[in-house]
């Protein structure tokens, strides 16, 4: 009885016969198999270094812009999708958002990316990371203490004051004139009129050596002087006089209005009234009132009225009656500190 054959199968042999046969006649048209591969890790590669800041990709594969330009604090770094781990470039160190606005992910970012793309890492470092204007003003001040004297008298620095305070010298006076050595002057000047009267105003910033100081009398029997001291919050760098004025009568004075509105603060109005004899020196008029006065003497002699402005600066009017004295005297002005 005849064995029946089975039926023949291609052998393996064969298939691989027939694919490499298939793979023959589509290379013979010029496609190549290995080139979608190669080009995606060539773009990996493009993109990892492009500056993206104009196509608005994500990091290296995409970062967005310059490591943080558009991100100035790090949107920028989201780690790039388009990039395998070492082969397109992680976008990322030099994205990572806070650390690629910082600037050194920038770098890496470059660096990994293989490009420009981490750039502007540094950009964001240099124009965004923490640029905050470093000077400082004076934004308060604080009334220490005040001390005044006849002009034969000495006076001393209050004792209360401390290093960096604003020590504010006020003298008035016939003969000669003169400042306490050290000191800054901001008006030397005889008070208009009364011919050998002087009016002078100095400053000076207070050191280790100021407190309790001396200073001799060496005027005559009918000036009189004052120190007022003052507090900054920061080291002063200016002190500048401001609406300078005066008045003065043998009768009744005119009023004074020390325009401190229009300053810029913080300031302080000083107003001084004085007489000759046994009149008061108090003032008749003062709108609104001082916020305090420094006198040696209610009588006769000088007396300072002072208010501090950190904020708001009012003008200040003033003034003394007829006392029935020798003169009556009225000066005013105010005091920018920086």
């Amino acid at each position: 009885m005849p064995v029946p054959r089975s039926r023949a199968r291609p052998g393996v042999c064969a298939r691989r016969l027939l694919v490499a046969a298939a793979f023959a006649v589509v290379a013979s048209c010029g496609y190549d198999f290995e080139a979608p591969f190669a080009e995606q890790s060539t773009l990996g590669a493009q993109d990892a270094g492009k500056d993206v800041s104009t196509d608005g990709l994500a990091g290296a594969g995409g970062a967005s812009g310059k490591g943080g330009s558009s991100g100035k604090g790090g949107s920028g770094g989201v780690a790039g999708s388009g990039g395998i781990p070492g082969s397109g470039g992680v976008a990322g160190s030099g994205g990572v958002a806070g650390a690629a606005g910082a600037g050194t992910g920038g770098v890496a970012g470059g660096t990994a990316g293989g490009g420009s793309g981490g750039d502007a890492g540094l950009d964001a470092d240099s124009n965004d990371a923490g640029e905050a204007d470093a000077s400082t003003a004076v934004a308060s001040l604080t009334f220490v203490a005040g001390v005044a004297a006849t002009g034969v008298d000495s006076i001393a620095v209050p004792d209360q004051t401390n290093a960096g305070d604003l020590i504010f010298y006020i003298d008035r006076h016939g003969g000669t004139p003169g400042t306490p050595s050290g000191y800054q002057v901001l008006h030397d000047a005889i008070v208009a009129g009364m011919q050998t009267t002087y009016s002078i105003l100095a400053y000076k910033v207070g050191d280790a050596s100021d407190p309790g100081k001396s200073y001799p009398g060496s005027q005559s029997e009918w000036g009189d002087k004052f120190f007022l001291v003052f507090r900054p919050d920061v080291a002063i760098t200016s002190v500048t006089l401001h609406d300078y004025q005066e008045s003065w009568s043998a009768g009744n004075p005119d009023p004074l209005t020390v325009h401190a509105s229009g300053g810029s603060t913080p300031l302080f109005v000083v107003g001084y009234s004085r007489n000759t004899g046994a009149g008061t020196n108090a003032f008749s008029v003062a709108s609104p009132p001082f916020a305090g006065e420094v006198f040696k003497t209610a009588f006769g002699y000088g007396r300072v009225g002072y208010s501090v402005y950190n904020s708001g600066p009012l003008d200040h009017t003033f003034d003394i009656g007829d006392t029935a004295t020798t003169y009556n005297l009225l000066i005013g002005y105010y005091v920018e500190v920086k």
